[in-house]
């Protein structure tokens, strides 16, 4: 966001981040946009989520009259997650329709979560609750790329589309998203070809270098146990490893489990 809009907070005092971060890491675990919180709470301002939410709720409602996408996005999250109380869950959908309308594709994802609660209790088609969805795609958002290709391979709820699904996945991987990296990279490193071998794994090593939890285990499992077409290398095995203890430490921290 640009700078200007954290200008009146010059005085907000800097603090370690430790908590953000952490509960950024949380929320990306469970696919609630950690990392799009983070970056709209604005870290460089040294605002800490739960001790400041006072002033990260003023600093975001400010935004919000502006018709700040990314503040309307941000603070619907805030508020349907229940970090601001009360919990207001109207308010949280308007708030990312209002953001979803400047086509800020986070916000579009965020809208299509709703529309799928509102298509799981028969309120709207299963084209409907794909609309906000199918705009993120449209826009090329790699990480909606991912979500239409997950639920169209699974036919599950949303009519199925493998060809498309295939194609979406692929877009997704090579944009650079890393959950598709990693699914295209393991089944790549799973169909034991050479070439496909060696294209899997790059994708995998992408979404490791992104800090992607899932890649990062595949790769410290495969180069410790073996994968077909892929040798052991233990070396690489407890670099992948430490790699991972580092990503999944704060997450850890907040759940009190043992490294």
């Amino acid at each position: 966001m640009p700078r200007e809009y954290g200008s009146s907070y010059e005085s907000v005092r800097s603090s370690t981040m430790s908590s953000l971060r952490d509960i950024a890491a949380v929320m990306t675990l469970t696919g609630n946009s950690g990392v799009a919180v983070a970056e709209s709470f604005g870290m460089s301002y040294g605002i800490d989520l739960w001790d400041d939410i006072g002033i990260t709720e003023e600093w975001l409602r400010t935004m919000v009259e502006s018709g700040v996408a990314q503040a309307q996005h941000a603070l619907a999250i805030c508020i349907g997650l229940g970090a601001i109380q009360p919990r207001h869950a109207d308010e949280a959908r308007d708030l990312a329709s209002e953001s979803a309308a400047q086509d800020f594709p986070p916000a579009l994802l965020l809208s299509f979560g709703f529309a799928f609660d509102d298509l799981e209790r028969g309120l709207i088609s299963a084209e409907q609750a794909l609309e906000p969805l199918e705009r993120a795609v449209a826009l090329g958002y790699p990480k909606a790329l991912y979500k239409l290709s997950f639920w169209l391979s699974h036919g599950d709820r949303f009519p199925g589309d493998l060809p498309r699904a295939a194609i979406l996945l692929q877009a997704a991987a090579d944009a650079g998203e890393p959950e598709s990296m990693t699914r295209l990279g393991t089944a790549l490193l799973d169909s034991q070809h050479p070439v496909q071998v060696h294209a899997g794994l790059k994708y995998l090593q992408s979404a490791a270098g992104q800090g992607w939890e899932s890649a990062l285990s595949k790769l410290a499992d495969c180069y410790g146990h073996g994968c077909p077409g892929l040798d052991a290398n233990y070396a690489l095995a407890r670099e992948f490893d430490a790699r991972l203890k580092l990503v999944t430490a704060p997450y850890r921290r907040l759940l009190d489990t043992d490294d």
